[in-house]
């Protein structure tokens, strides 16, 4: 089994990660409705506030970060110290939607909330299973991967593998 260094924690479901050349990452955390960024010593900061439920992050052509948000569908379930989405919480939803942040200047706003007329929203990430509904990501974990060093992303914290093998 594979020795691996918390490199940060507290973190409310991150998701999305992306490796930086400067060695730092920048995330989402759904349930903290922010835009990350883990420094290579471990620090955090947050680059914006998300409304909603920001779940995907990517890098643009123009250097702006383009978000997935859900729109804040899912409630908050703790279980056995672990973090998931739980059901659809419809006092919090503000609709799906694709958004761009600004890096330079923080500007963060809306590029899409439907689509032909039909508005963006999230999907329940779910499997019937004997009639009951079973969350599906209930294992999420994301591998990118820089150098020599695998990261793995697991419900609150930032996990480094320094030999680079997470086999098990």
């Amino acid at each position: 089994m594979a020795e691996f260094t918390e490199v940060a924690s507290g973190l409310k479901f991150p998701e999305g990660p992306i490796a930086r050349p400067d060695g730092s990452i920048v995330l989402v955390e759904m349930f903290g409705k922010r835009i990350t960024c883990i420094a290579s010593d471990g620090s955090t900061s947050t680059l914006a506030e998300v409304p909603g439920g920001p779940n995907g992050i990517a890098y643009g052509p123009d250097g702006a970060l383009y978000i997935c948000n859900n729109g804040g569908s899912f409630t908050e379930v703790d279980f056995l110290g672990l973090t998931f989405p739980g059901p659809f919480s419809p006092e919090n939803y503000i609709g799906g939607r694709i958004q761009r942040l600004d890096p330079a200047t923080g500007e963060l706003r809306d590029l899409y909330t439907e689509c032909n007329g039909n508005p963006l929203r999230a999907e329940r990430h779910r499997l019937r299973h004997r009639g009951r509904h079973v969350v599906h990501r209930s294992r999420h974990s994301s591998w990118p991967q820089r150098g020599p060093h695998r990261y793995l992303l697991r419900k609150d914290r930032w996990l480094v593998d320094h030999r680079g093998d997470l086999s098990e």
